[in-house]
């Protein structure tokens, strides 16, 4: 008879049972880890998709997020005009492969642009091209389906580029823009991006405000140039319908760049400066406001480059140009950075004198006025108010008039160029006429 240790064979069944069980935790377990993989994959592909090098990156809002048109309407009240959400495409070529030099600017200009509209201006789509993915067939489909497929009759829409611009002949005295692209030969036209592209592209959109920003000097662009004063700046009329053209330069004159000086070229380093708020005009008949029209942008570009070129000793003169592509009432508008707080902004329409903040706002009652004195090597500095750009109402070399808001807590008031910084602390009581916040230098 056989012997059966029943002692032995409980064990090994516990045995069994704790292997299997211990299998079918690790199971369990591989199980959620994979899906947790998962989901964060997708959650994250509606912030930022970094893709492979020979692809495009491209950022989307995430789906919980407000879109930029109710972003704006919770800035500046349900009853503006309706806007709906905000695209772009930032492209930048400075590694070119053929007859042309290679630029040290667009890199960090795209980079620049890219990260102002998707960390600062709320913009809800932008794509982002460099050099080899900035292919002539890759913008072509994103802006003759892509984007026209994409962009409702309520959204804004923003095209960027920076790299080189050149122009030919057309008969006896028409031009022709183009922007070249990496691997373009020196006369290959059909391997850039024409003029006449640019305005097709355009008339393909539905979008209620466009705007194309060339970081490139060349003669022959597309539309009607525009030379027209500081037109009124009430948000409805701004609101409305507008499509604008805006480049660096014409034809024999060079954008010019410094990693130093500008953190890439002189024009994309003022574009960004202004519509942050340096833009916002301070004169009798245009207040600051919290927005920054196009027109407004424009003023402030020319005269920061004007300012600037004198000060590098820079001979040459650059002359940034606007251009309507089509009949545009609107203005393409950005929102000051000091102006994102949630102010309410009704005096951007008709000023409101049952509301006392939009009095106060108007008067100029919730601001002080102060003079900063700079040192010569400080001239074309950075001010900073509270780790924000300042809101400058005049600068001139050494003196720089900034408008600070009320608050009962101190300011820091910094001023920054390259490497060196200086910043001072205080209680602004009143308006201060000689502020040396570099005083140690």
């Amino acid at each position: 008879m056989q012997h059966i240790d029943h002692s032995k064979k409980l064990r090994d069944q516990e045995n069994t049972a704790s292997v299997l069980g211990w299998k079918s935790w690790r199971l369990v377990l591989a199980i959620v880890i994979v899906a947790a993989v998962i989901s964060l994959f997708f959650i994250n592909k509606n912030v930022v998709i970094e893709e492979s090098a020979d692809k495009t990156q491209v950022y989307q809002k995430p789906e919980d997020d407000m879109a930029w048109g109710e972003w704006f309407k919770s800035l500046f009240g349900k009853e503006q005009e309706h806007f709906n959400k905000s695209y772009a495409v930032v492209i930048g070529i400075g590694d070119y492969n053929s007859d042309w030099p290679d630029l040290s600017a667009p890199p960090k200009d795209v980079q620049r642009v890219y990260d102002y509209l998707t960390k600062e201006a709320g913009f809800d789509y932008v794509v982002k091209l460099m050099d080899k993915k900035a292919t002539k067939q890759r913008i072509e489909k994103l802006m003759v389906e892509d984007f026209p497929n994409q962009v409702g009759k309520d959204d804004r829409f923003i095209f960027y580029f920076s790299g080189h611009g050149t122009q030919r002949k057309i008969g006896n005295d028409l031009l022709q823009g183009y922007l070249v692209l990496q691997s373009s030969k020196d006369t290959a036209y059909a391997d850039m991006i024409s003029m006449k592209e640019i305005k097709s592209w355009d008339s393909l959109l539905v979008s209620k405000q466009t705007l194309f920003i060339l970081d490139a000097c060349f003669s022959g662009a597309a539309g009607i140039q525009l030379k027209s004063p500081l037109t009124d700046k009430k948000l409805e009329r701004l609101s409305q319908d507008g499509h604008h053209l805006i480049t660096a330069g014409t034809e024999d004159e060079q954008s010019i760049a410094s990693l130093e000086k500008w953190n890439g070229s002189l024009f994309t380093d003022a574009f960004l400066k202004g519509i942050r708020g340096n833009a916002d005009s301070a004169t009798r008949d245009h207040p600051v406001d919290g927005i920054i029209s196009l027109k407004e942008l424009m003023i402030y570009i020319e005269d920061t480059i004007d300012r600037e070129i004198v000060h590098s000793g820079y001979k040459n003169k650059i002359s940034p140009q606007m251009f309507e592509l089509r009949n545009s009432p609107g203005e393409f508008f950005f929102i000051s950075e000091k102006f994102k707080d949630g102010v309410t902004q009704n005096h951007l329409n008709e000023p409101d004198a049952t509301n006392p903040k939009t009095d106060m706002l108007i008067k100029g009652n919730i601001y002080y006025t102060v003079t900063l004195i700079i040192p010569s090597k400080m001239v074309g500095a950075n001010i900073m108010v509270d780790g924000k750009p300042a809101n400058i109402l005049e600068e001139s070399l050494t003196v720089v008039k900034i408008r600070v808001r009320k608050k009962d807590t101190n300011h820091q008031i910094t001023v920054q160029k390259d490497e060196v910084s200086c910043s001072k602390d205080l209680f602004i009581r009143q308006d201060i006429d000689d502020l040396t916040p570099c005083s140690e230098l």
